[in-house]
């Protein structure tokens, strides 16, 4: 487990690496970057004043780059101001989450366990847990994406057992975030894209233009360059990931699906592969 931070040791933090590469930079300086009174800012250090979440979201724009550490940062300055303790609970797991991505990515769930929630809603199941602006349970999971109460309760449950969300006063919230092999043979993940490029195909026709977006190029890549394009395309979707973490507090939130294919044309790659790659 990682050991969590409070936003003030994140902020002597950023002063230390600020001053190691500028020795004349004083917390005075710092105070002016932070857009913070300078005598606010050593009441806050010294543990006497709280920063207020407005001024949170300010300061962690002035202090990184990453939405990621944005989001550590505001989520750490809201656990030190809540008296909720259900709410605590939630950042501290939050934070424990988030934190730990900076060294170790989620976790590759097996391919056993991914037979149990390779139906296509159960992984947006999940993600709809992390909100905290929703109560998760089986009915409303089911009315959000329109499948049945028994469907959602199904994978609701197998998701709990597989510890990925947890029952808490009668709804489910988010444990820990998981993300899928990229390159074994499987053919429950081979079911699980194959239901969202169907429900890409339906949101052609289905979705207001305003509520989508779909595009797509076709290019001409050495085949020893592959590897390079994947690398590409996994850092692209790591940077929105990292985006959408950064919004976890901004209102009217809504799933989506973001999905990249990425194959050849060559019709001889087809027939060579058959069914039997990812």
């Amino acid at each position: 487990m990682v050991e969590l931070k409070g936003y003030r040791e994140l902020l002597r933090e950023s002063y230390l690496k600020r001053f190691q590469k500028n020795a004349r930079y004083s917390m005075r300086s710092f105070a002016r970057d932070l857009e913070l009174d300078s005598g606010q800012l050593s009441l806050v250090l010294k543990g006497k004043k709280n920063i207020s979440l407005q001024k949170a979201s300010q300061v962690a724009r002035a202090l990184y780059d990453s939405p990621r550490d944005m989001i550590i940062f505001y989520q750490s300055v809201e656990l030190e101001s809540t008296v909720s303790e259900t709410r605590r609970a939630e950042l501290r797991e939050q934070l424990q989450r988030t934190q730990s991505s900076h060294t170790q990515r989620e976790r590759t769930i097996s391919d056993e366990e991914f037979e149990v929630i390779c139906n296509w809603y159960n992984i947006p199941i999940l993600e709809l847990c992390a909100g905290r602006e929703f109560a998760v349970t089986p009915r409303f999971a089911a009315d959000y994406f329109g499948i049945s109460e028994l469907e959602a309760n199904l994978g609701l449950e197998a998701m709990r057992r597989l510890g990925f969300v947890k029952k808490l006063e009668g709804r489910y919230v988010h444990v820990k975030n998981v993300v899928t092999t990229t390159e074994v043979p499987s053919f429950a993940i081979r079911q699980f894209h194959s239901q969202m490029l169907t429900k890409a195909q339906s949101a052609i026709f289905q979705q207001p233009i305003e509520k989508r977006y779909l595009s797509g190029i076709t290019v001409l890549i050495p085949e020893d360059r592959l590897e390079e394009v994947k690398k590409m395309i996994d850092e692209h979707e790591q940077r929105l990931s990292d985006f959408a973490l950064s919004l976890a507090s901004e209102p009217g939130r809504v799933t989506y699906q973001l999905s990249t294919q990425l194959f050849s044309l060559r019709a001889e790659d087809s027939k060579a592969s058959g069914l039997t790659g990812h």
